[in-house]
């Protein structure tokens, strides 16, 4: 299992891209679920850029579960 905090935080669009190809390439390689928090919702949907399902947990500011999609 592989857990990223933010990964995609620091870096411009082209190594954001560059970033997910590369962890995509080596969760599937290595046969890793994949789990990472993103606090920018359009991050989160790279299902048409990656073909990836993304599971996405809203969390209220008290850590409280809001919706699971």
């Amino acid at each position: 299992m592989l857990f990223l905090d933010e990964p995609l935080a620091s870096l411009d669009i082209q190594h954001q891209f560059e970033f997910m190809r590369q962890i995509q390439t080596l969760s599937r390689a290595k046969d890793l679920v994949t789990v990472g928090v993103v606090h920018d919702l359009s991050l989160a949907d790279i299902k048409e850029t990656f073909g990836i399902e993304p599971r996405i947990l809203r969390l209220d500011d008290d850590s409280t579960l809001l919706a699971i999609s």
